[in-house]
């Protein structure tokens, strides 16, 4: 019988080594149990034999050359004789790891299959403004939330948004844009609250985070109702264009900016002006319309602009409604006729209101001219009146005090 030479082998011998064309397979030794078969068909594997304690004959694949390589497989061959040292049958061992490594492997799979169905923090902004639908607050909600906060976690999961990262995400906005950090703050809030209700989340992390910026929404408003000297410079300063017509129109509706901006020829019926819940700033939360006189003058205006688009009274260029950004613009390169600092397109209301009471206009009235609900309770319930004659006689006697 041959003398067993341990470690015989060399990359040059396998890789010169081949299978006769006249068997289907040989066994090459490099000693100590590890052998490298040669087959016409499978090409070159390693193996290592070895007999158990019963004196039965087993071999232990080990893999494919070069795939594994000589000194990969005596490495391999040490291990296994270590084990069968310690008394486990290498066989046995490979084929119980096998089992253990397929079973880590679903776990990881099953793991991986339900993070993946976890919604990312993108998909929870998405519903929770789909469930804004018609309500005015809707764009700016998207916006402040796409802007902000979907920029920095759009592909994280959404339930792993800390409250650490939320104040951090609220303190970086605050020093550019107090009120924005607020706005953020509750839209982020909500957010979080909705997707709780709707089964995408278990926690929210905003609670407990106060507003990072509290003093920037104490409005002082004193001062910003225009008397009528300044309400006649203002006018003086109108021109022809769109937005000056804007403005004329909500002196003349005491509407606010947004919806005069998104006025829609839908909601013009004859000299009434009708927005639905969904268009005007609280219809959405008390699901009520508003109806507003038009008087001559207003409806002037509008039919300046009959036939220029078909839905939007006021488009932009590009065929959208204008902006209340681009308002605001506007507005200010005309403070020097004025003289208000910080004066914006709101503030008309503020002088509307003010100055229609000085002028005897009863302030239910007024409130309802602005666009408030006045009748509350079971008041509110019952009462379907519209107060259009009121309103109309109102906007009549307030158009020839401003003239």
């Amino acid at each position: 019988m041959p003398r067993i030479t341990h470690n015989s082998l060399t990359e040059l011998k396998i890789k010169k080594a081949s299978c006769p064309s006249n068997k289907n397979s040989i066994d090459i030794r490099d000693g100590d149990g590890l052998i490298l078969r040669i087959t016409r068909s499978k090409g070159k594997t390693w193996r290592y034999e070895y007999r158990t304690a019963t004196a039965q004959k087993k071999a232990l694949p080990l893999g494919s050359h070069p795939e594994i390589s000589l000194k990969q497989a005596r490495r391999l061959r040490q291990e296994a004789k270590e084990l069968k040292e310690q008394g486990v049958d290498p066989v046995d061992y490979a084929r119980l790891m096998a089992v253990r490594t397929k079973q880590d492997f679903e776990r990881e799979v099953a793991i991986l299959e339900i993070e993946q169905a976890e919604p990312s923090f993108l998909e929870l902004v998405d519903e929770y403004v789909d469930s804004l639908h018609g309500s005015p607050s809707q764009y700016n909600v998207k916006r402040s939330l796409y802007k902000d906060a979907v920029s920095q976690w759009a592909s994280r999961k959404a339930k792993s948004i800390t409250r650490r990262e939320c104040v951090l995400l609220l303190d970086q906005i605050k020093h550019r844009a107090p009120v924005q950090a607020n706005r953020l703050h509750s839209f982020l809030r909500a957010m979080f609250n909705t997707g709780i209700k709707r089964g995408l989340i278990e926690e929210n992390p905003m609670v407990g985070i106060s507003k990072p910026a509290p003093k920037a929404d104490q409005r002082d408003n004193t001062g910003k109702a225009l008397d009528a000297i300044q309400l006649g410079a203002l006018l003086n300063a109108l021109g022809t264009k769109p937005f000056d017509d804007v403005i004329r129109l909500m002196l003349l509706t005491g509407a606010r900016p947004k919806e005069v901006l998104g006025m829609k020829w839908s909601q013009i019926e004859k000299d009434t002006w009708r927005l639905s819940n969904g268009e005007h700033k609280t219809g959405h939360q008390r699901n009520l319309s508003v109806s507003r006189p038009l008087i001559p003058q207003a409806r002037a205006i509008i039919e300046k602009y009959a036939g220029l688009h078909d839905e939007y009274v006021f488009t932009s260029v590009q065929g959208r409604p204008m902006q209340t950004s681009s308002l605001n613009h506007f507005v200010g390169r005309l403070r020097n006729h004025y003289g208000i600092d910080g004066f914006t397109p709101n503030h008309l209301r503020h002088t509307i209101s003010t100055r229609m009471r000085e002028i005897g206009i009863r302030p239910d009235v007024v409130e309802r001219i602005i666009g408030h609900h006045v009748d509350s309770g079971i008041v509110g319930v019952y009462s379907s009146y519209n107060w259009l004659p009121e309103m109309r006689e109102a906007l009549e006697k307030w158009k020839e005090w401003i003239a």
